[in-house]
């Protein structure tokens, strides 16, 4: 449900804002600089770990001082002191932090109550409106609330190192969930994107596209770490795949 009163800024008395800020497949590189802009000037800034060591202030620490730090892991002790410590030296930096978990009603009420004081950024992997927080945001706050800078895919990347139109392709997901039947039928001259998981990975595609009758001969290509150093492009047929070494957490890219 989504709530009922805008925070206020009592001195602009003007909203606060929630901006979800896109930060690409993960190389800084592919960043717009308007969100590395609104990152940079965040007084309050939520995102995934990796986000958090790469972007917030303070670095690698930041994920320690990120509230919630107890839904991530359960805390050593050692841990709880660093984090203590590092909390201590939040308002040096001015600049408070939360880390996203699984506890995603948590992450939400971090964001409530420091939307009354301040404008709150959001970093979302790839592009905010593909498979994101964003849908979580917009159920729960006013729309008007929330501005979205939009940031490069994965999914996009992976067209693009192929050099591969995608106005005309289609875009599904396995990462954590399953598409229906008639999403994966084949079709001749179909063009698809999946992203995937650890679990439901490359080979695993490759066996579900088998099943509901892709040609072996379909062209298939398995796009992982992109944009990092070590990333990888991989093109082979379908059959190929179904043999391949499994590759999760990866862009897969299929045309029959």
């Amino acid at each position: 449900m989504k709530e009922a009163c805008l925070a206020v800024n009592p001195q602009e008395r003007e909203p606060h804002r929630i901006i979800v800020a896109g930060i690409g497949p993960g190389n800084p590189d592919y960043m717009v600089p308007a969100a590395r802009q609104a990152i940079a000037e965040a007084r309050v800034l939520v995102g995934g770990r990796r986000a958090l060591a790469q972007f917030a202030r303070g670095g690698a620490e930041a994920v320690l001082r990120a509230e919630g730090i107890a839904c991530v892991d359960p805390p050593s002790e050692r841990t709880v002191t660093q984090a203590r410590k590092a909390k201590q030296r939040e308002a040096a930096d001015g600049q408070a932090l939360c880390a996203v978990t699984r506890d995603i009603d948590g992450v939400l009420a971090f964001i409530r109550t420091h939307l009354a004081f301040s404008d709150v950024v959001v970093m979302v992997s790839g592009d905010p409106g593909y498979f994101s927080l964003l849908d979580a945001l917009r159920r729960t706050f006013p729309e008007e609330l929330i501005d979205v800078i939009p940031g490069i895919s994965a999914i996009q990347f992976a067209f693009a190192r192929l050099a591969l139109p995608w106005h005309d392709a289609e875009l599904l997901s396995f990462h954590g969930r399953v598409p229906e039947a008639k999403d994966l039928a084949y079709r001749p001259g179909r063009k698809v994107g999946f992203l995937t998981d650890e679990r439901q990975d490359s080979q695993y595609v490759a066996t579900m596209l088998h099943f509901y009758d892709w040609p072996e001969d379909a062209r298939f290509s398995i796009c992982a770490r992109l944009s990092y150093d070590d990333e990888t492009i991989e093109t082979m047929t379908l059959a190929a795949a179904m043999k391949h070494a499994p590759v999760g957490s990866c862009v897969v890219v299929v045309e029959g």
